[in-house]
């Protein structure tokens, strides 16, 4: 539970003077993002490494603690990442950062998945899928070093709450595995669309398989329909016919010119039925005439058997024509409309309903994984501390109460980078001393900033 009393309120100008935050505005004033310039939170943020850790390193840096209690836990956590390091078991640190750098940001998706605004997407499945393996190996890295330490360290509260009975180790497992056993990631990758693997549903799976086999399933159906043509007249005018399946319309059979005889056929029976119907698909696109055309042709065909010039079977019903092709359906047609339907359609519903069970399973635990991954920051957070107090030689500060501020040997984290050679400064504020506030003063370029 934190406490507003627990934190300082420091408004944006005293954190960019003290050097805290140091925005660069982009060189192109039409536009551009700009970036972090130096500054003490782009020194600790390039030892974060994954994108919940630099958010709570933001959010602590513009609300600085004020309980004590609260900077005696993480100054413990600071100790045995460093204790850690001169250890000789940096190994172990690097380890825990690398997976650390996988822990995604899911609270987002997950909040606009509980709103029922949005759907998860790929990106998204794959980053709860990498968040929930990187905390279990975390776990996993943090539990093998407190093993070998043994009593040499006092363990720090963090690394507690990570290998304690209370992380949510069987929740992490549970959502982790119901992502890899319902969606296939590969697939869902290569088609930018979410994929359930083969196997959750029977009835799923054998539309996939006759989906597959589609094609060579109405070639089929065509070669019916060609020899159901054999010895009609329609038989001996160099038609290439095809069963085709096309949305909203249903199956169809396609009669088109064969190739040798198309540059031909301007002033035959074709160009003529084209020439009836408004051209090749009409001015309205490929289905914009279709209800007209069927109006104005259904009821010729039937009763004369011909369609502008052409002698087509009493059994077709002509639906439109495109780009020089006729299109109709016949009683084979209406039967595959009834036994199949939209083949497609039906497999992307049945999909749709394995990744929405998958969404609620996996939403019942969205308080869980949210918890788990403000711990995971909390844990990059303070690593980074660690390795950067390492690097740095720093010395673990000694906290009161009391109205005063000791510093030995003090340095800079700024000045110290860019003033060359830098001398450390100490420093004392204390009442009983005299001296609260102390005003430094000297010319330009002597130091001041620096100090």
């Amino acid at each position: 539970v934190h406490h507003l009393e627990d934190y300082m309120m420091v408004d944006n100008l005293t954190l960019r003077s003290l050097g805290v935050f140091n925005f660069d505005a982009h060189q192109n004033m039409l536009g551009g993002k700009g970036k972090e310039g130096l500054s003490l939170y782009s020194i600790l943020e390039a030892n974060v490494t994954s994108v919940v850790g630099k958010r709570l390193l933001k959010r602590w840096l513009c609300k600085p603690a004020l309980s004590l209690d609260i900077i005696e836990d993480r100054l413990d956590t600071v100790g045995f990442v460093v204790g850690l390091l001169e250890d000789d078991r940096r190994e172990d640190v690097e380890r825990i950062s690398k997976e650390l750098s996988r822990v995604k940001d899911v609270s987002r998706a997950f909040r606009r998945l509980a709103n029922l605004k949005t759907r998860f997407l790929v990106t998204e499945w794959d980053s709860v899928s990498n968040f929930c393996a990187a905390a279990l190996t975390v776990r996993g890295c943090a539990s093998s070093v407190v093993r070998a330490l043994g009593d040499k360290y006092e363990i720090p509260a963090v690394f507690q709450d990570l290998i304690g009975p209370d992380f949510p180790e069987p929740e992490l497992r549970l959502v982790l595995s119901s992502v890899e056993r319902i969606v296939d990631m590969d697939a869902s990758r290569e088609l930018k669309k979410l994929v359930p693997r083969p196997g959750l549903d029977t009835r799923l799976d054998r539309y996939r398989e006759f989906y597959d086999g589609l094609d060579d399933f109405l070639n089929q159906v065509a070669a019916e329909v060609a020899r159901d043509l054999t010895g009609h007249r329609l038989a001996g005018s160099s038609f290439d016919v095809q069963v085709l399946f096309l949305p909203q319309i249903g199956y169809v059979i396609e009669l088109s010119r064969q190739a040798a005889d198309a540059a031909g056929s301007d002033d035959d029976g074709m160009a003529a039925a084209a020439t009836a119907n408004g051209g090749a698909g009409g001015q309205g696109g490929f289905l914009g005439n279709v209800y007209q055309q069927q109006q104005q042709h259904q009821h010729q065909h039937q009763h004369e058997g011909s369609f502008g010039g052409l002698p087509i079977p009493r059994t077709f019903i002509f639906q439109f024509t495109h780009d020089g092709a006729l299109y109709f359906k016949d009683p084979k047609c209406m039967q595959l409309d009834e036994d199949l339907g939209d083949i497609a359609a039906i497999i992307s519903d049945l999909e749709a309903k394995l990744i929405l069970e998958l969404e609620d399973k996996v939403l019942v635990h969205w308080a869980t994984l949210q918890q788990s991954a403000e711990l995971l920051a909390e844990l990059d957070c303070l690593v980074a501390f660690g390795r950067y107090a390492s690097n740095s030689s720093l010395t673990r500060p000694s906290l009161s109460k009391e109205n005063v501020l000791y510093v030995k040997n003090g340095k800079h984290p700024i000045q110290s980078l860019v003033v060359d050679p830098y001398i450390p400064n100490d420093a004392c504020l204390a009442p009983d001393k005299g001296a609260s506030i102390a005003f430094i003063t000297g010319p330009n370029f002597s130091g001041k900033s620096a100090y």
